[in-house]
């Protein structure tokens, strides 16, 4: 059973870390970032709309960062 659970963690890592690198891609942030630089691009309300998801998303990362933490204290505990 010990042997089913951890290959089934380490899929789940895996999948995990699949997926933070395609969010870490550059390809979006250098699309991104050339149109928020467009003059006229933004009334206030975009601005604040565009620069709230960004907040999400920037902590989303941070509470992603601790759990990950959190895993490996708690796994390293379990020894």
């Amino acid at each position: 059973m010990a042997k089913v659970h951890a290959r089934r963690l380490e899929a789940k890592a895996k999948r995990i870390r699949s997926q933070l690198v395609a969010l870490g891609s550059e390809r979006v942030w250098r699309e991104l970032i050339p149109i928020w630089r467009q003059p006229g691009w933004t009334t206030p309300a975009e601005f604040m709309l565009v620069d709230g998801v960004l907040d999400g998303i920037l902590a989303q990362t941070q509470a992603l960062a601790r759990l990950q933490q959190v895993a490996l204290r708690g796994s390293r505990a379990v020894r």
